[in-house]
């Protein structure tokens, strides 16, 4: 549980490694050496306002002071404001590196227009289109990079372990609690998410969600469907699963199979596979590090 003892021991564990005395890292804060000794000591938690600067002073990042720990749900308010400050911080770094790469085409763009015109002219024509192209692609890299990921509260919530008993509803949600004990960073998952939310019913709550590379509807040929980037919900009625089929010949789309909760006979690992026994069926699971979600898997269908 992220308890004031927690959140004073990292402060005082990180401080020490940067070799900072308590009266060191209070003037850095405009703080007290009393207030220092207070968080360190889990007497007291700072000053909301004082955590981004905590953080920076300690290069510490959101999810290394979160790591493993339940938060509880006074602080929520508090996260959400992390992360925000936390995607801030890498957002800036990422413009000041577009902004340079930006200047440097300018500069290499006027040097040839007023420096080797003369001599040139036709290769500088063939730059000067070249390096319009360019900026505008940056230009467009620089505008999607600055359209920042949004998290809403109950997504937060269900990354941090804090809405046990109030399920899922959103493809958001459902992709961050795949998050917590899997590599689910594609955007292909995303979709997957979404095709499976459009389905869901009104009266159905998500009560687990995992990611995979393929799954697999029996092993015949005849009746074999086999996605990949593999988007997988179970609810209290039945298991959703959506991955990237080929539609055509370029295009890809995400079709949705389910399966009744009811008639789960077994599940269990084998290899890199999970195989859920139906009535009449075999679904397999196949992806890495499925190992990390096979018993809560197992708590939610048998």
């Amino acid at each position: 549980m992220m308890t004031q003892e927690n959140i004073g021991k990292t402060i005082m564990e990180k401080r020490k490694e940067k070799n900072m005395t308590q009266e060191q890292f209070a003037e850095k804060l405009g703080v007290s050496n009393r207030s220092i000794s207070r968080w360190e000591n889990g007497k007291t938690m700072p000053d909301f306002s004082l955590f981004p600067k905590i953080c920076e002073t300690l290069e510490l990042s959101v999810s290394e002071l979160l790591e493993g720990k339940d938060i509880q749900k006074e602080h929520t308010h508090l996260i959400i404001e992390l992360l925000k400050y936390e995607e801030q911080k890498k957002q800036k770094i990422i413009n000041q590196n577009m902004a340079g790469v930006i200047v440097c085409f300018i500069l290499i763009w006027l040097h040839n227009q007023f420096v080797f015109f003369d001599f040139v002219d036709r290769v500088d024509a063939l730059l000067g289109v070249l390096l319009f192209m360019g900026i505008v692609c940056i230009g467009a890299i620089f505008y999607y990079n600055n359209q920042k990921q949004k998290y809403t509260e109950n997504e937060i919530k269900v990354f941090l372990g804090i809405n046990q008993g109030e399920g899922m509803k959103t493809s958001g949600e459902m992709l961050q609690y795949a998050k917590r004990n899997q590599k689910a960073e594609l955007k292909q998952y995303e979709k997957g998410f979404q095709a499976i939310e459009e389905k869901l019913l009104s009266e159905e709550i998500v009560v687990f969600s995992m990611v995979a590379d393929t799954f697999i509807v029996n092993e015949g040929w005849r009746d074999c469907w086999k996605p990949w980037h593999v988007s997988l919900a179970v609810t209290k009625q039945r298991i959703l699963v959506s991955g990237e089929s080929i539609r055509g010949r370029f295009m890809t789309a995400y079709d949705v199979e389910s399966f009744a909760i009811e008639e789960v006979a077994s599940v269990e690992l084998v290899h890199e596979k999970i195989v859920i026994k139906l009535t009449n069926q075999v679904l397999t699971i196949e992806g890495k590090s499925l190992e990390t979600v096979i018993e809560e898997l197992i708590g939610v269908l048998m």
